[in-house]
């Protein structure tokens, strides 16, 4: 195959190969990373808190009384 130059291109090497779609990575992406058990509570937890203030929040916009006049739109002027 020719570049725009009109030479030829030099031959890539082999962990490149672009029809196999992990052109020059050493793992696939597909796997999921491989974490110590602490490392997997720590993020449990986080995730737990990140959850609870989401439903939290959730909650609160519910419990807010549903007849309230929502906010005027930016640029209508009233």
């Amino acid at each position: 195959m020719r570049n725009d130059t009109g030479r030829n291109k030099p031959e890539r090497p082999s962990g490149s190969n672009p029809e196999t779609g992990t052109a020059g990575r050493k793992t696939p992406r597909g796997t999921s990373p491989q974490h110590t058990d602490v490392q997997r509570e720590t993020m449990q937890a986080g995730l737990r808190l990140l959850a609870r203030i989401i439903a939290r929040a959730h909650l609160r916009r519910q419990a807010e009384p549903a007849d309230a006049e929502p906010p005027p739109k930016p640029g209508t002027g009233g």
